[in-house]
């Protein structure tokens, strides 16, 4: 299977979990009380491991509070593979704005400064990095 392909299944496989939906449904309500432009959880890679690119070796849910920039940074030492599963609204990459669509994979290299934008509405998406957990660095650009 393609590269880009076996992210994108294995975020449609993410998405149909009741548990993740679950914990969507949680995370979007502590939210709503939460100072932070967002909320982050790793999800269980070995659950996905075998759908997965080798080099892939986290995945994290992250829900983005509404018409909140999620501050910009990079990460120096992941590649960052991200499908938004649900709202909308922009990402800047290294410079450049582009909107952002449901089911869309977006990659961004190491060491590339990035910011998302959400709309009205809170985003929920999914991050597959190329380093392990406790090994992803962010570094804040500003």
């Amino acid at each position: 299977m393609e590269y880009a392909e076996s992210i994108k299944r294995t975020a449609e496989k993410i998405m149909m979990d009741e548990d993740i939906g679950l914990k969507v449904l949680i995370m979007k309500d502590r939210l709503k009380t939460s100072g932070e432009p967002y909320l982050f959880q790793d999800l269980d890679i070995e659950k996905y491991r075998s759908d997965l690119p080798s080099n892939i070796e986290t995945i994290r849910l992250y829900i983005l509070k509404e018409n909140t920039p999620s501050i910009e940074h990079y990460h120096p030492n992941s590649i960052q593979h991200t499908i938004i599963a649900e709202g909308g609204g922009t990402v800047k990459i290294d410079g450049m704005e582009r909107d952002l669509k449901e089911l869309e994979l977006i990659i961004i290299p190491e060491k590339v400064p990035h910011e998302f934008f959400p709309g009205p509405e809170k985003v929920v998406l999914f991050s597959f990095h190329t380093c392990e957990s406790e090994d992803l660095i962010e570094l804040r650009v500003k």
